[in-house]
């Protein structure tokens, strides 16, 4: 006579085990490169928000919109005569759009609704001092001249978001990796639990 199968039969202990096992290593994995594919595009983002700041440029300063082109002429004459200026680059309304395209290329909408028109050109300045006392008093001067909209410095607040960013990466990383040998450890004892017990 055939013994009645109860449900829980049809999957025995070791089984689930197993189920459980191969279920738990397959999340904390996906966790992990999700949190790794995470940190790398945090940190492209930061990199690409950072770029202008690159090659020792220290402060740029931003031209409005409507400024004329002797005013863009006047500035560019003012700067690259400063004796305390070591080069000047000059980016203009479509190299600026160019730019605002590489940054926002996951937003295609935001892309979409912006023209270079309204995108001001601007001055990339790397002084010959990198004293930051020597750097905020010549950025500062040039506030206020004519066609100027802002002046803005590669200050602490630039160099903030580059350590934060790099904390945040390792942070993840870490954790990512914490999760990797929690799994493999949890994979361990589960195999232990199924090796069958030494005759005696």
């Amino acid at each position: 006579m055939t013994a009645a199968i109860r449900p829980g039969d049809r999957f025995p202990p070791r089984r689930r085990r197993n189920a459980a096992s191969t279920l738990a290593s397959i999340f904390t994995v996906f966790v992990s490169l999700t949190l790794v594919g995470t940190s790398l595009m945090a940190q492209q983002g930061v990199d690409r928000a950072t770029e202008r700041w690159q090659g020792g440029i220290e402060f740029i300063v931003f031209m409005n919109p409507e400024a004329t082109q002797d005013q863009i002429e006047g500035l560019r004459s003012d700067l690259k005569s400063n004796p305390q200026i070591a080069n000047v680059e000059f980016v203009d309304q479509d190299k600026a759009y160019q730019e605002f395209k590489e940054l926002f290329r996951e937003s295609p909408e935001m892309v979409e609704s912006v023209e270079p028109k309204v995108l001001p050109p601007s001055f990339r300045v790397e002084p010959v001092e990198k004293d930051a006392d020597v750097i905020t008093a010549l950025s500062d001067s040039y506030n206020g001249k004519p066609g100027v909209y802002e002046v803005i410095s590669a200050t602490d607040t630039i160099r903030l978001i580059q350590k934060f960013s790099g904390f945040l990466t390792l942070s993840i990383l870490l954790f990512a990796g914490a999760l990797l040998l929690v799994a493999g450890f949890f994979v361990q004892r589960l195999s232990e639990s199924e090796k069958p017990a030494p005759l005696t």
